[in-house]
């Protein structure tokens, strides 16, 4: 692996470019195939720059200009075993990367294997050796293949892209990357480009500046709304309706169904599967894996049922809506609190003392993603109440006095709603009057105090806000696994690919710029 991916010191500067999952050839079941070339494209017409590209449809690229393929399975477990160094200086640099990226192993099928495999005592040494192998892996391959800058499709969510993306961070390179708002079929679909993972509240806007809500001039702010998000100010501020109800009353009006999205396998499916491979191939791994995953999940889900409550909570209460993981939505944009225990556990010590802190599972949570006994340590504290996953997630929100999450589209519902929400993790719309950014004990006790008080935002603060959002992002998608349901004539396939493009082109050279200029002044300060 080693002699194939390192090549002299010498090598053509490339930038390395993560996901980009589609191609003529590899057909995604909500985009047709169509995102992905044409953004690279665009992207490399823009910049310059040969790009390394790291992605499962990397074969779909081969013999394509300015582009090095290589295909991110071969990539990933080659990072696994790599038996590159790493001083005592980086194991300190990236400590802080390990936590996260330990997280996110946890959803890669072949270390789970590998660990059920090893037995509970190794488990731990073993993620913590493959762990340090990708840091060491990917250190000396931004090194050894001069790497220039990082750019994803997505916010980097598996253990390698994040690893690649804060070792190039920390070391002054440009990282790009688009994400997304919650996406509601039909009505709205819109991207922003981050400065950083762990810093959404400033973006980077068409022409390459960074703009934070609080710098947009009221002119702008004040001017119409765009149509998408008129709408939603109409339909869900003023009419009161959910977003739910607004995305099913404006699919059926263009006549068009409702995506189907987030499907898993049926249970025996997956254990049919399972024996298969294992009778066919001699190795028994892959079952035991599934009948450790199968007993977990049958735990988990007798546990629920014995804990949670199917009525709704009377009295005073925050709602924390679990999210659903592995997912990027909570891991990394929930930073540390990905752990969502730690965050129920902090805003359960920092309720009110007449508070209860109501806590529902996402519907498509898989159980046997969820430790084990994970649900009666999520009741321990004596004012954390768990309701049944089929109880109305809208009645919830509409019954509490505020709304908390990691980065869930539920703050953003309540806050439409002119309902308080505490936002844990790393969001746009974090920064909005009446949301509240939480990241300590006592950030949360300050926030509960002022919505104990009555403090509340209005439908001037959201209108307002929506005028800020309507310059910080853009109509656009670039999500294989979500389906916006928009028709052509409101998300131009084409236009949507060569607009992306372009916003993260700009993004980049944006922060070339500033390294540039940034080494200049450096220069400066030692040679005066």
């Amino acid at each position: 692996m080693s002699s194939e991916l390192f090549v002299s010191k010498e090598e053509t500067p490339r930038i390395a470019v993560f996901g980009f999952p589609f191609s003529s050839k590899r057909l995604s079941p909500f985009t047709g195939g169509k995102e992905g070339p044409l953004v690279l494209k665009t992207f490399l017409d823009e910049v310059g720059r040969e790009i390394l590209l790291i992605s499962r449809s990397a074969s779909s690229y081969v013999g394509v200009d300015k582009i090095y393929p290589i295909h991110q399975v071969m990539m990933f477990q080659g990072s696994s075993h790599s038996a590159a160094s790493l001083g005592v200086d980086e194991l300190v640099k990236y400590s802080d990367v390990e936590v996260l990226a330990s997280e996110m192993l946890g959803r890669n099928n072949g270390q789970v294997k590998a660990e059920v495999d090893a037995g509970s005592i190794e488990s731990c040494d073993l993620r913590r050796t493959v762990i340090r192998n990708k840091i060491a892996f990917w250190a000396d391959l931004v090194r050894g293949r001069n790497l220039v800058g990082w750019v994803n499709s997505n916010a980097p969510h598996f253990v390698d892209d994040y690893i690649c993306y804060e070792i190039c961070r920390r070391n002054g390179m440009p990282t790009v990357f688009p994400y997304r708002l919650p996406i509601v079929p039909g009505v709205f679909a819109r991207l922003y480009i981050p400065v950083d993972l762990f810093d959404h509240g400033a973006v980077y806007l068409e022409d390459g500046t960074v703009v934070r809500a609080g710098d947009i001039d009221e002119g702008l702010i004040n001017q119409p709304l765009p149509d998408d998000l008129e709408l939603i100010y109409n339909e869900v501020v003023l009419g009161g309706k959910s977003l739910g109800d607004l995305s099913r009353e404006t699919l059926a009006s263009m006549m068009m169904d409702p995506p189907a999205q987030f499907l898993h396998q049926p249970k025996w499916l997956t254990g049919l599967r399972a024996w298969a491979k294992a009778f066919l191939t001699g190795d028994l791994g892959v079952f035991r894996q599934h009948q450790a995953w199968r007993r977990r999940a049958e735990n988990n889900r007798q546990d629920y049922k014995k804990l949670s409550t199917n009525k709704v909570p009377t009295g005073k209460y925050l709602y924390f809506p679990l999210h659903m993981q592995p997912e990027a939505s909570s891991c990394p944009l929930g930073g540390l609190f990905s752990d969502q225990l730690r965050a129920v556990r902090m805003l359960a010590e920092a309720l009110p003392a007449d508070w209860k802190l109501v806590v529902k599972e996402h519907p498509l949570q898989k159980m046997e993603a969820r430790p084990a006994g994970w649900y009666h340590e999520l009741v321990k504290n004596s004012n954390v109440v768990l309701v049944e996953q089929g109880v109305s997630s809208s009645d919830l929100q509409k019954g509490a006095l505020a709304v908390a999450t990691l980065t869930g589209a539920a703050a953003w519902e309540a806050w439409l709603w002119r309902k308080p929400a505490l936002v844990l993790g790393h969001i746009l719309y974090q920064d909005a009057p009446g949301i509240y950014k939480v990241r300590s004990r006592q950030d949360a006790k300050d926030a509960l105090s002022k919505i104990a008080s009555g403090v509340v935002h209005d439908n001037a603060d959201i209108r307002r806000y929506l005028g800020c959002l309507a310059h910080m992002t853009f109509i656009g998608h670039l999500d294989a696994y979500i389906n916006p349901s928009l028709p052509s004539y409101r998300l131009d396939p084409e236009q949507n690919e060569r607009n992306i493009g372009r916003r993260l082109a700009v993004a980049y050279r944006a922060q070339l710029k500033e390294v540039v200029v940034e080494a200049l002044q450096e220069e400066v300060s030692v040679h005066g």
